[in-house]
């Protein structure tokens, strides 16, 4: 096979970012597997170097490039990216935009109010909505508790209660809740699925806010109704969770059995009760 002289790649490609001669130098085959998009993978990084971290979607970067380049190019940018323009690198790793500074497509987080006076006190028209994960870490909503619900049905068809917001935590929901600080202020509660995984969830929940309480995740709610408990799938993580001694009782119990309890098939009268007595006192119509 003819090798690739670095010479052959490196002059005038690199003329603009003399930074990459050495890493040309060690990677030429690199260099020759996106040869068709090098100038624009130039064009990016000269970019970022002039104008530092641009805090906006990659689609949106005034580059003379298709507007899904970056997105198809990640990867070698990732490569490139630290040696043009270190100062663009972010501690957060967790995805390319994090890393280098463009914004991603926001989680959005679900919320209903349990609580009717709530509309007038966020100034709203809605009992419920849907805004992106940093809109809500804006919120000051002045609540006296708030109830994280795994499952979208249960969430919808939740009783009133004074004073309380639930949020829908599917998914990474519950995960990033950790960036919402004004839950310190609130009693939070999560109520979930009795198998390894919802367990998993309300010990991720408490690693962002400790002082979760869990609702309905007992050994009193598991036994009175562990005849509707079906097959789960496998839980293996081997993590240590983060749960108080029934909680751990419980879930010991749902993954040697690898059974599953689904919240939503409690009757609608004695979880209503168990809110209305556990979150709050009362309730409003």
């Amino acid at each position: 096979m003819k090798s690739v002289s670095s010479k052959e790649i490196s002059t005038p490609s690199v003329r603009h970012s003399p930074e990459l001669l050495g890493w040309v130098e060690r990677k030429p085959l690199r260099v020759v597997d996106h040869a068709s998009a090098w100038d624009g993978l130039l064009k990016v990084c000269q970019y970022l170097r002039d104008g530092g971290r641009p805090d906006c979607y990659p689609r949106e970067l005034p580059v003379n490039v298709d507007t899904k380049f970056i997105e198809r190019n990640k990867g070698i940018l990732s490569e490139l990216l630290p040696i043009v323009v270190p100062g663009c690198v972010g501690e957060d790793m967790t995805t390319f935009e994090t890393r280098f500074g463009f914004r991603q497509k926001q989680l959005l987080l679900r919320f209903r109010l349990l609580d009717l006076t709530l509309m007038q006190a966020l100034q709203i028209p809605f009992r419920e909505f849907a805004i992106p994960l940093d809109e809500a870490i804006l919120l000051r909503p002045n609540v006296l508790a708030v109830l994280v619900i795994e499952n979208e049905t249960t969430f919808l068809t939740l009783p009133a209660m004074p004073g309380t917001i639930a949020i829908w935590g599917a998914g990474d929901a519950a995960a990033q809740l950790r960036h919402l600080t004004w839950l310190a202020d609130v009693r939070l509660f999560y109520w979930g699925d009795m198998d390894g995984h919802g367990f998993e969830t309300l010990s991720i929940l408490r690693d962002g806010h400790r002082r979760v309480e869990s609702v309905m995740m007992d050994g009193e709610t598991f036994a009175k109704f562990r005849h509707f408990a079906v097959p789960a799938a496998p839980f293996a993580s081997q993590t240590k969770l983060n749960l108080t001694p029934e909680e751990e009782e419980v879930f010991k119990i749902v993954v040697a059995l690898n059974i599953l309890l689904e919240q939503e098939k409690l009757p609608i009268t004695y979880t209503a009760e168990c809110l209305r007595t556990r979150v709050s006192v009362g309730s409003t119509t």
